[in-house]
């Protein structure tokens, strides 16, 4: 679902922009969303993998909010970056 909402606003929003052959900001952004988008459906698969093997609830809960909080920070970070380096 994540990801066919992000094709979509991408291209809801380059429908209104002229033609170019460079990236803007924004397809910069939407670069970084979809990577992490990949790292979230990798993270799903070898945690659906852990629980199949048995591993403990904690674990993964703990293993869960790890994720989030990195991957959050990565976006923050990547984001304020291509900003400071576009502008």
């Amino acid at each position: 679902t994540a990801l066919l909402s992000a094709v979509f606003l991408q291209q809801s929003y380059t429908a209104s922009l002229p033609e170019s052959n460079h990236l803007v900001l924004m397809d910069r952004i939407y670069v970084v969303l979809y990577a992490l988008l990949v790292v979230s459906l990798v993270h799903v698969v070898l945690q659906g993998i852990r629980t199949r093997r048995g591993a403990n609830h904690d674990a993964a809960v703990r293993g869960d909010r790890i994720s989030v909080a990195l991957q959050a920070l990565f976006f923050f970070v990547a984001v304020w970056w291509l900003i400071r380096t576009t502008s």
